[in-house]
């Protein structure tokens, strides 16, 4: 409801073998159990009502440009243990560890090599070659959604001024939106705005 719950960093850094290193960090505080927790920690937490959420992840991209592995660690509230998820791609397939305590699980998801994993709360960074109306699509694998993967439409939808650190600049809105069936109002299916300026940066994201 527009008010400040916490932040959000990420930061690449150059890893091993021509690999790249994406460290992000998420923390928000006394928001919904709903708004923040994965379906697969739901029964681990559904108690707790309003929750404190720290949320570090580091992901591997290869020299490709092809993820590679993630590994999260999720603290909520006060309790003594971390959740911890970790992710591998071999063979097309993503292989994912969820632990928690003594419990562990493990799931596999087929992984086309230009899927993303999803970051509904992770800020992009940058972005190149958008104009108005361009479109594009990408499977996403995201732990908050009720179904592992998705198809995310993107789209450019307009050119407008910004105010951004005390300048007015040029920005070009994306809309991201899930694919869904007949019947669903677009409102209903928009996931993120993106403003983005001429040179790609990312200056806004909601």
């Amino acid at each position: 409801d527009g008010a400040p719950i916490g932040y959000a960093i990420s930061q690449a850094i150059p890893g091993a073998l021509e690999t790249t290193e994406i460290h992000s960090r998420v923390a928000v505080k006394n928001v919904p159990l709903q708004i923040v927790v994965p379906p697969l920690f739901a029964t681990i937490v559904r108690n707790l009502g309003e929750v404190d959420l720290d949320m570090r992840t580091r992901t591997t991209i290869d020299s490709l440009g092809n993820l590679a592995s993630f590994d999260t660690k999720l603290r909520i509230n006060e309790l003594p243990s971390i959740i911890r998820m970790y992710g591998t791609v071999r063979d097309d397939t993503l292989h994912i560890s969820l632990q928690t305590g003594e419990h562990s699980q493990k799931f596999k998801y087929p992984w086309p090599k230009d899927a993303w994993l999803g970051r509904e709360l992770t800020p992009e960074a940058k972005l190149l070659q958008i104009h108005v109306g361009r479109k594009w699509q990408r499977e996403v694998y995201s732990p908050f959604s009720q179904s592992a993967m998705e198809i995310i439409e993107a789209e450019v939808v307009e050119e407008s001024a910004l105010l951004h650190e005390g300048h007015i600049t040029t920005a070009r809105r994306i809309e991201y939106r899930t694919l869904s069936g007949a019947g669903v109002d677009a409102e209903n299916r928009l996931r993120a705005n993106l403003w983005v300026a001429e040179d790609g940066t990312v200056l806004r994201q909601d």
